[in-house]
């Protein structure tokens, strides 16, 4: 990620994150402005703000969190996924 994006991150004392990111790519860049991330103890809230400053806000409700299977967890590391077949 920090390939493509400047990163930075908000952290308060209540608890609430923010992660935000800021795309190197020209071309990225003319997509969004910038994304924010935030939440609490998993993610609530991303907000995408456009070059013309205009902002898309999708808020996660219900979320449901569990331990990720072995297939999933290998989604998150390519190598082993190409050693298991």
């Amino acid at each position: 990620m920090q390939q493509s994006f400047k990163l930075y991150i908000q952290p308060s004392t209540t608890g609430q994150w923010q992660l935000g990111l800021v795309p190197k790519d020209p071309l990225l860049a003319k997509a969004f402005k910038q994304l924010i991330l935030s939440g609490k103890q998993q993610l609530q809230q991303l907000t995408i703000i456009s070059p013309q400053q205009d902002k898309t806000i999708i808020d996660f409700k219900q979320l449901h969190s569990s331990a990720l299977t072995p297939a999933e967890i290998a989604l998150f590391n390519p190598m082993q996924a190409l050693n298991a077949h």
